[in-house]
């Protein structure tokens, strides 16, 4: 129990952190800002884990199965830190070249060595969380995977507002920033790192052990950031601040499936490894059952009050339709629970991989077609669409190769109709939101939190 409320109030504080960023620097800035940022951010998050090989998945698999060393990590870390470096090297070299020009993406290179050291810090924290995960040191986890980079912009974005001239140097200030921050909160595991770069473990060995990972967490980011890099080639800065800014919103839904989902792992990797599926099922059934419980109070608040949360930023309230749609396609990610480390952590992982590649693919599709003639709006609508096919597929195949269903269906249409109610009688009924709010919340939590209460406990019973 204590480890779960501590990683929720880490992610928690992360997601927090990710919005209050948003609003800040949309202030200080201007929404076109948030917008470049959002570019910045999604490209070296994608940057990192196309250099770190799976690490962070290997390491918990590892470190799960009882093995305490780093056999196998070293050649992975030192050949990702390598490829950094050939980065720095490439950006620099590109960027000299006279009237060369990458579009939305060229103030890149007018950070190259900014981005490539953010690249190499996200890369060693990829596998500090790997590591501390399975030795359950959720404080350093907390940092290393959640809010690292996000504190370093929140302290950056309150520095603008005493001295508004960082802003012709917030890239720099960022990373060096986080730079520091990151020296601080690694230095009990540097003695680790030295003794993995130091492993004389062969780079084919190593990349076969871990490629099963690495290539299903490539897709996975890549289906999960794509749409902010692709909208950069369509959308001006300004739309595209709009809809980084109702995804960093969206993001509110993950916080309680990336807790859970952190929390069960070692526990779901071990069962899995044993072959124990019916096991395995039965935390992913309790799982799902507590992620709607949790997730319906936040869908029907974005309803109720998301015209009024978007004026935070100076957003239109008639772009509410972007933000309800983010978070409808969220609800159903929410519903199928972590389906996804289920099939990574048992005997079909390429499933897994076969998956994110219709969820990119259909994505590329979807804002192809739609970007150009709806805007943001088509971008919303491309959003929700991949998340809903994409987890009624994966929970089809998850019926057919293990024979196990997890999903309550019956707690699924009992929430949908009570978001549906909450909704209709918010825009059919002259009432105040703040009542309506009060009314939702004690006739929900009077029907649900008896069953939900009884299913935490089981869900903690069968974790440990």
């Amino acid at each position: 129990m204590k480890h779960l409320l501590i990683i929720l109030g880490s992610f928690a504080f992360a997601s927090i952190l990710q919005v209050a960023n948003t609003v800040l620097l949309g202030r200080a800035l201007g929404i076109s800002a948030v917008g470049e940022y959002g570019v910045f951010l999604s490209s070296i998050m994608l940057m990192a884990v196309l250099f770190q090989f799976g690490v962070r998945d290997f390491s918990t698999i590892q470190f799960s199965g009882g093995e305490e060393k780093t056999t196998h990590m070293g050649a992975l870390l030192r050949v990702a830190l390598m490829m950094c470096s050939i980065m720095a090297v490439l950006l620099f070299v590109v960027s000299s070249e006279p009237g060369l020009s990458l579009g939305s993406y060229e103030f890149i290179l007018d950070h190259s060595i900014s981005f490539s050291i953010a690249v190499a810090l996200l890369v060693i924290s990829s596998f500090f969380s790997g590591v501390a995960l399975v030795k359950k040191d959720f404080v350093h986890l907390g940092f290393f995977r959640d809010y690292g980079r996000h504190f370093a912009t929140f302290l950056l974005v309150i520095a603008l507002y005493a001295l508004p001239e960082l802003k012709n140097h917030f890239y720099f200030g960022w990373t060096a920033l986080f730079l520091i921050l990151f020296f601080i909160f690694s230095l009990r595991y540097m003695p680790i790192l030295k003794d993995t770069l130091r492993d004389k473990g062969g780079w084919s060995a190593s990349f076969k052990k871990s490629s099963a990972y690495y290539f299903n967490d490539v897709l996975l980011n890549i289906t999960a950031l794509g749409d902010v890099l692709l909208l950069a080639l369509f959308l001006a800065p300004t739309d595209l601040g709009i809809y980084f800014v109702c995804s960093r919103i969206a993001v509110l839904m993950n916080i309680f499936l990336t807790v859970v989902g952190s929390h069960n792992s070692p526990a779901l990797a071990k069962l899995l490894v044993k072959g124990d599926h019916v096991s395995a099922a039965d935390i992913m059934s309790l799982t799902s059952k507590m992620l709607v419980f949790v997730s319906v109070p936040l869908v029907a608040l974005i309803f109720l009050f998301g015209p009024e949360l978007l004026l935070l930023w100076g957003i239109d309230e008639t772009n509410v339709l972007i933000l309800e749609l983010l978070f409808l396609g969220r609800f159903f990610n929410i519903i199928t629970g972590n389906i996804g480390k289920y099939f990574v952590y048992s005997e079909k992982r390429h499933v897994e991989v076969v998956n994110n590649l219709i969820s990119i693919a259909l994505m590329f599709a979807l804002i192809i077609w739609l970007v150009p003639s709806y805007g943001v709006l088509g971008a919303a609508i491309a959003n929700a669409l991949v998340l809903i096919i994409a987890n009624i597929i994966k929970y089809i195949e998850f019926r057919y190769f293990f024979s196990i269903g997890y999903i309550g269906f019956i707690q699924v249409y009992y929430s949908i109709i009570l978001i549906a109610a909450c909704v209709l009688f918010a825009y059919f009924v002259d009432v105040e939101p703040i009542l309506m709010t009060f009314l939702f919340f004690f006739i929900y939590l009077g029907l649900t939190f008896p069953f939900a209460n009884k299913d935490f406990r089981k869900y903690l019973i069968a974790v440990n």
